[in-house]
């Protein structure tokens, strides 16, 4: 958000230097990022006079013109028809930036005269242009003096606003926030409400907007003016400070108002209009081509405005070309209207397109202040453009419930660590227009002003007291020396996060931090949709409720970096999931995601995709390093995952972790072209797992390796297989399946099994050999239900 100094000062008269308003302004939570003086642009540019200009010799529109600064002549090309001897003008030699074009001057020969410099219009200094031609300066300018000695100078600020301060994206918003800090008094504008002279022949319809809450209230006013031309100095030279260009005087107003007081406005040409105008809801796809003169599909649920026949804007975004005005509009309807901050960002985001209408709307706007922006503007449009206009129409709810909040003075040092009396916090809350009213002793109640609607809870006053009281008050403590250092510094849990951080950096996975917060519609199963996760002020609609699983925004990642070309994805996240809003209902999780290919294409290594079996080697190798043992794998029945290409995986009966390759119908919800394997884990149950401990001891002696086959019914789980033979004997080593055959007939499945038979403290001999062989097939056939193949 840019502002002037002098724009600042029709708001409030503040006699602040510019580094005490800034350290005032980010104490106040908007974030100075820079200021800078508007004429140090103009530090190369010096006034000259033309002692000698002729036509150029190889062109008809072309001058020479031999020029003086007092000291020295230069000579210059310059098409401008004012170029004549004795006018005095702006010289800008070369290697000087010119502002107003954006571009670094070079020396060039041109048609074969080098020049020395350039004679400059308005236009290429960015100020308002008066005339046509270079600059033509009076008599008080002294030949050789730098221009900036003779441009008033303006200070601009550039702030960073959060995204709950939209009620700071104007003047006068920050002014109210000034106003409160240094205790001065906010200029009044007394803008009269006008009647009007006639009635307007188009009124608004907002019977088939089903949702009300879409456009709550819309005014609208039509003017007859006189003239739609340029606008005047102060105008200009406003919106050129913070780096607007101006267009026409209608289009001038609507921007201005928008940065004066925070009031997004739209004007359509009447006479491109047909029949009144109604929001609606729209009800199936269509083209719309906005006033960049670009085309947009609009689809289903996008709010519009329409006239009888046609789509005219999208609705707190853009208008339409259709209906835009130009020089020759001589009557116009001005649009003044509420629009829902949820529909507007996600229609915005969608089509990507940013415009300082669909900013202010997506962090909401002043309901109370339609009616203040449609006079305002009646007023400014009558005097720039002259003509008569409207009676005003409406259509909607004028009255809005206002947020009542009980507050007690305590917690502000409960939050803070420090006491305010009660009457210095309803003193500053009161400078921000709180309205107050005392409930009992140690309570009040706080309606905030229109403008706030960030202000929802307690904490959120306390916030307000604090940013106005100032963060510099807060006392300081020093830490006590009490803390024992014998013990550990992290809880159990943060050692459980700490060691699979490091141990799935190791792995060659990626960490990713993000959000706790996701979009609804990306809460699987539909179920699981917890009401009370939902946020109260969220910062954005696609942010909406707390997350229950790591695994969307993961999925999000490999979306986006598809879209962008980068074709494999190897992402972990260690952080919270939630079920409830209780304490325990917070659970410590961690995520994988395999997608893409497994290497670069090679003439001696051709491309794999990642599969289920490339996350369980990662998931083992994890295992391996927090020496965890005794898994239990069994098929899962998780909506994330494909039905039969994913597994959980138990320890004594407490689930740990699911993975799998992502579920096929999920797809379209995350934009994912590719099969992603993902993986998600319960650090609240590992960390209850007690380490293995076993030391690793090497035998002298080569292992044995026997292979037996099992025949197993289709739905019997080959984990029971493997933990029968592990409870053999201490010999047992590694067990591998390495063959799958399934007869269709009998709905029979064979499995080839190789076991190793580690030979400890001496080489085994055959009857020690064939004991613990059969000993396995007695294991399997009476603890997991297989016989031993026998052919």
């Amino acid at each position: 958000m840019k502002f002037s100094l002098s724009w600042l000062n029709e708001h409030i008269k503040i006699k602040k230097i510019p580094e005490q308003i800034s350290e005032a302004l980010t104490g106040l939570g908007l974030e100075v990022e820079r200021i800078e003086s508007l004429n140090q642009n103009f530090e190369d540019f010096y006034v000259c006079e033309i002692i000698k200009s002729y036509k150029h010799p190889n062109a008809d529109r072309l001058k020479i013109c031999e020029i003086s600064d007092g000291l020295k002549k230069f000579k210059v090309v310059c098409g401008a028809t004012n170029a004549v001897t004795g006018l005095k003008t702006i010289f800008a030699p070369n290697g000087t930036y010119i502002p107003g074009t954006n571009f670094k001057l070079e020396k060039k020969n041109i048609r074969g005269v080098e020049g020395d410099g350039m004679l400059c219009s308005e236009k290429e200094l960015g100020l308002p242009e008066k005339i046509d031609g270079i600059i033509e300066l009076g008599k008080k300018y002294k030949i050789g003096e730098n221009f900036r000695k003779y441009i008033e100078d303006e200070i601009i600020f550039n702030i960073g606003l959060t995204p709950n301060r939209g009620d700071c994206s104007s003047v006068r918003g920050i002014a109210r926030d000034l106003s409160a800090k240094f205790n001065l008094k906010l200029i009044d504008r007394k803008i009269n409400n006008k009647k009007g002279s006639f009635k307007s022949r188009i009124s608004w319809d907002l019977k088939k907007l089903e949702n009300k809450n879409d456009c709550p209230l819309i005014y609208g006013r039509h003017f007859i003016i006189n003239k739609n031309l340029e606008s005047p100095y102060w105008l200009k030279m406003k919106l050129k400070s913070i780096g607007l260009k101006p267009i026409s005087s209608l289009v001038d107003i609507t921007n201005f108002v928008l940065y004066d007081i925070g009031r997004p406005l739209h004007v359509f040409d009447v006479r491109k209009l047909e029949g009144d105008l109604r929001v609606v809801c729209l009800s199936d796809e269509e083209k719309f081509i906005g006033l960049d003169k670009k085309e947009y599909q609009l689809k289903k649920g996008d709010i519009v405005i329409k006239d009888s026949k046609k789509t005219v804007s999208l609705a707190g975004i853009m208008g339409g070309y259709n209906s835009c005005v130009d020089e020759n509009t001589d009557e116009v309807f001005l649009e003044v209207a509420y629009f829902c901050s949820k529909k507007i960002a996600q229609t915005g985001s969608r089509l990507g397109i940013v415009s300082d209408a669909r900013y202010r709307f997506e962090r909401g706007i002043d309901y109370n202040g339609l009616i203040e922006g449609l006079e305002y503007s009646t007023k400014l449009i009558l005097d720039i453009c002259g003509g008569t206009f409207s009676t005003y129409t409406l259509s909607g709810k004028t009255t809005f419930p206002q947020n009542r909040i009980t507050y007690n003075f305590g917690l502000f040092n409960k939050l803070v660590g420090y006491s305010l009396n009660s009457r210095k916090q309803v003193d500053l809350l009161k400078s921000l227009k709180f309205d107050i009213t005392q409930k009992d002793k140690n309570n009040i109640y706080v309606k905030p002003p229109s403008w706030r609607n960030d202000i929802r809870l307690g904490n959120d006053i306390v916030e307000e007291i604090l940013r106005l009281d100032g963060y510099y008050n807060i006392p300081e403590k020093q830490i006590g020396n009490q803390i024992n250092f014998t013990k550990n510094i992290f809880s159990n849990i943060k050692d459980v996060q700490f060691q699979v951080r490091e141990s799935l950096a190791r792995l060659g996975l990626y960490e990713v931090i993000t959000f706790s917060f996701i979009s609804e519609k990306k809460v699987i199963p539909v179920s699981a949709i917890n009401q009370e996760l939902k946020l109260e002020n969220p910062i954005s609609s696609e942010l909406g409720i707390m997350r229950n699983s790591l695994f969307p925004n993961l999925l999000d990642i490999a979306s986006r970096n598809f879209s962008r070309g980068i074709e494999s994805t190897e992402i972990f996240e260690v952080g919270f999931t939630y079920d409830g809003v209780e304490p325990s209902n917070q659970n410590s999780s961690f995520a994988l995601l395999l997608s893409g290919s497994t290497s670069k294409k090679t003439w001696h290594n051709p491309r794999r995709n990642y599969d289920f079996f490339d996350m369980k080697s990662i998931i083992n190798a994890l295992f391996e390093e927090l020496l965890i043992v005794g898994i239990e794998y069994k098929r899962s029945k998780n909506d994330w995952f494909h039905p039969g290409i994913s597994t959980d995986l138990f320890y004594k009966g407490k689930l740990i972790l699911s993975f799998g390759e992502i579920h096929p119908n999920l797809k379209s919800l995350f934009k994912i072209k590719q099969s992603p394997i993902i993986c998600e884990g319960n650090l609240e149950n590992i960390k209850l797992i007690k380490p293995s401990k076993k030391p690793i001891v090497l035998s002298p002696f080569l292992p044995l390796k026997k292979d037996f086959a099992f025949i197993l019914n289709f739905e019997d789980n080959v984990q029971k297989v493997i933990d029968a033979i592990k409870e053999v004997d201490e010999n047992i080593g590694e067990i591998t399946i390495f063959d799958v055959y399934k007869n269709n007939q009998n709905n029979n499945v064979s499995i080839g099994v190789e076991v190793e038979l580690i030979q400890k403290d001496k080489v085994l001999d055959s009857q020690e050999i064939s004991f613990i062989m059969s000993k396995i097939i007695d294991f399997v056939e009476k603890k997991a239900g297989s016989k031993l193949r026998i052919n």
